[in-house]
């Protein structure tokens, strides 16, 4: 009988518990930008350089979903 009240007690906390990783995460998102095939090419977030070809960026979580970054390589005219 004990060892069912335990059980039962993981699984209650288990599922109270699933979605503490949203709660604990902080208000920071590291966003990571990887531009495949182009390592020179130049990554910018608010108009600084933030590094070459792949790169960390450290923004609010409010504007996780919604923040943009400038890809440039050296001869290339695309915008």
């Amino acid at each position: 009988m004990k060892r069912r009240l335990s059980w039962l007690a993981m699984l209650a906390t288990s599922c109270l518990l699933q979605n503490c990783g949203i709660i604990c995460g902080g208000s920071y998102y590291n966003a990571h930008v990887v531009v495949k095939d182009y390592p020179q090419a130049a990554i910018s977030y608010e108009g600084q350089l933030r590094g070459y070809g792949t790169t960390s960026i450290r923004v609010k979580r409010s504007y996780a979903n919604r923040f943009s970054v400038t890809i440039a390589e050296k001869g290339c005219d695309h915008k």
